[in-house]
């Protein structure tokens, strides 16, 4: 964030799978408490295709959102890596079957950015996660491991604009999105 204290981005992103599709936006704010420590809070929406059953729009759906903390220590001037730690919760409504399955997990990221031109950063955010999932009680717990890949791009000095891709497992498959940043 380089010298500015708070980020507010939102973004569009689509996402395949073995077995669904989606379209969906997210969005995210960052403010820093102390020195090299930042509050996170994220949320997202995502509209699953196909439509199970003619069911159409907005009735199979996945939403959630994540708030915790991250501290980022730079190594080098222009190569930076942070450790996360966030409380997550997920809803996935599946409108042909009729069930509504809801997560609540502890999730922790490694990312890792560096400068490749000026203005321009690629990173990479290990995440890892468990949690508990209501009303399963064939697998009450489960894990996930996901891996996104970035590009963001300084476009102004309150303005970044980010491309982004990866996978998660379980999840089969994986997504691609695009947003924007303002930071002051």
């Amino acid at each position: 964030m380089g010298t500015a204290g708070f980020e507010a981005g939102a973004g569009l992103h689509g996402l395949v799978g073995e077995q669904t599709g989606g379209v969906g936006v997210a969005g995210w704010m960052t403010g820093q408490v102390a020195k090299d420590i930042m509050l996170v809070g994220r949320g997202h929406f995502t509209d699953l295709i196909p439509y199970r059953g003619g069911a159409g729009v907005f009735r199979d759906i996945q939403y959630g959102g994540s708030a915790g903390f991250r501290g980022v220590y730079a190594l080098k001037p222009d190569l930076l890596l942070a450790g996360e730690v966030l409380v997550d919760y997920m809803e996935l409504r599946d409108s042909s079957s009729g069930i509504v399955q809801q997560f609540v997990s502890g999730v922790a990221s490694f990312p890792v950015a560096e400068q490749a031109f000026e203005g321009v950063w690629v990173y990479v955010q290990p995440t890892i996660g468990a949690g508990f999932r209501f009303g399963d009680v064939d697998v009450p717990f489960g894990g996930f491991l996901e891996l996104p890949i970035g590009v963001a791009w300084k476009a102004t000095d309150t303005m970044t604009l980010v491309a982004e891709g990866g996978f998660a497992i379980p999840f089969n498959g994986g997504y691609l999105g695009i947003a924007g940043a303002w930071r002051w």
